[in-house]
């Protein structure tokens, strides 16, 4: 599987339209975390502000080790590629093509008469 990638609140997403909460097929990444912050707030009846974007101050353990880290966290939402992203090729370069030049004819007739 392809790594996630961050999307950006101005991109957008198209999902079949009986799968999105949003009951619209095609939707900007800021409208669905405006949706999904609203329903936190309905249920939760808490201000989640700042849970999408800057963060809320936080320390984690990780269970891979390293103790306590400080920083931020925050809900996202994440797209990941079926195929991942291609490198770009490096352009190969082919030397400039030969103009014709009026003097080939006889050149290829004086090597042929030697």
């Amino acid at each position: 599987m392809s790594e996630s990638v961050k999307l950006e609140f101005s991109d957008v997403v198209t999902v079949p339209k009986q799968k999105s909460p949003l009951n619209a097929s095609s939707f900007k990444v800021s409208e669905m975390s405006a949706y999904l912050a609203g329903l936190l707030v309905t249920y939760i009846r808490k201000d989640l502000t700042g849970w999408d974007s800057p963060g809320i101050e936080c320390e984690v353990l990780q269970v891979s080790g390293g103790g306590w880290r400080k920083g931020k966290v925050r809900v996202s939402l994440d797209f990941i590629p079926d195929e991942p992203e291609e490198e770009p090729q490096e352009a190969v370069l082919l030397p400039p093509a030969k103009e014709k030049s009026p003097l080939d004819d006889l050149r290829a007739e004086l090597l042929n008469n030697e």
